[in-house]
């Protein structure tokens, strides 16, 4: 904070007057001034040294090389001239608040011993009203407590979500057409694009084969599928339960073996196709990432393939495919850990 005096005829009569008479004598304890200013005009050291006495202060002159470290404390109460004596900085200690007081006063021009009387009053004035603030300063109603370290808040980031889904199931299928039911072990991966859609990769791999047996002999079939498509989920994205459904469409591969009675011969054939399909399924979450699906299917697959031996008792694997499925999924999440929010 600057201050700013113009000196005046009027203001130095009525400061020499009034000032000594109105200034308050110092309680007996009072810290002793510390005032430095070596290279400023001893007239004005002079006097500001008569003016503190006056009213019952203690004034040490100091310089830099009385200060000591720069650890060292600063005094209670300093008042620090420049060389030139146009700046003058008072500063006062709050032991109630624990700060430092400070006031920067840009004073006027010394040409003769009055200017020098104007000079040091008002410093004296300004050290007597941050003595008188300090003093005045609110005590607090208890020791003050150490205050906390500065923190930035943060903006709680939750985990990453579960993106990443991989489920192996057992499944069951059959066509109609005269083939008996077959098994297999189905496998899916999924990535949760949205919420609630997640592209998908299908595949399925025979274990138990649909068969026709006949007095001629028997056939036996192994259809594998890989396809690709999209699954749909409804709801919110944490509840327990999840009904979804997929959709793919791919390619089948149908491996077959006839195994024929004498006198018939049998033998081995591959026919590949195109499969669709439709899985409406339901995940219940058995924990964290963990959860238990199980799945329906209905799809097509084409060509229909027709099987037989000696072109008696035929059967076929019609293109209509219905089934279900039971298994576990794992849930991964994208990332390994969520970044601090800035």
């Amino acid at each position: 904070m600057s201050l700013a005096f113009v000196p005046s005829l009027t203001l130095a009569a009525a400061s020499w007057l009034a000032a000594p008479a109105a200034a308050p004598a110092a309680p007996p304890d009072s810290p002793p001034i510390s005032l430095r200013g070596e290279h400023a005009p001893l007239a004005l050291r002079r006097q500001l040294r008569a003016e503190l006495r006056t009213l019952g202060l203690v004034v040490v002159e100091s310089t830099p090389a009385d200060e000591g470290s720069p650890r060292d404390p600063p005094p209670p109460r300093s008042i620090e001239l420049d060389a030139d004596a146009r700046t003058a900085w008072i500063r006062v200690w709050s032991p109630r608040e624990h700060v430092m007081l400070e006031r920067r006063l840009t004073l006027p021009a010394i040409h003769d011993d009055s200017d020098v009387r104007v000079v040091s009053l008002q410093i004296v004035e300004v050290l007597q009203t941050l003595v008188t603030e300090a003093e005045r300063s609110p005590a607090p109603a208890s020791a003050p407590a150490p205050e906390p370290p500065a923190t930035t808040p943060t903006t709680p980031v939750p985990a990453p979500p579960q993106r990443l889904g991989m489920w192996a199931a057992g499944g069951a299928q059959w066509s109609p057409g005269g083939m008996s039911p077959g098994f297999s072990v189905d496998a899916g991966l999924a990535w949760d694009v949205r919420p609630w859609l997640a592209p998908a990769l299908l595949a399925s791999l025979p274990v138990i084969a649909p068969q026709h047996r006949s007095d001629e002999g028997q056939v036996r079939a192994w259809p594998s599928t890989l396809a690709v498509g999209a699954r749909v989920r409804p709801g919110p994205p944490a509840a327990r339960v999840h009904f979804e459904v997929t959709t793919a469409v791919g390619a089948s591969w149908l491996a077959m073996r006839g195994d024929a009675r004498a006198p018939y011969q049998g033998r081995s054939a591959q026919a590949f196709g195109v499969v669709v399909q439709a899985r409406p399924g339901v995940a219940i979450g058995l924990g964290r990432r963990l959860r238990l699906r199980v799945d329906g299917l209905v799809g097509g697959r084409w060509p229909q393939v027709v099987v037989g031996v000696a072109q008696r008792s035929p059967a076929a694997l019609d293109p209509l495919v219905v089934g279900g499925s039971l298994g576990l999924e794992l849930r991964l999440r994208a990332g390994s850990k969520a970044r601090p929010a800035r």
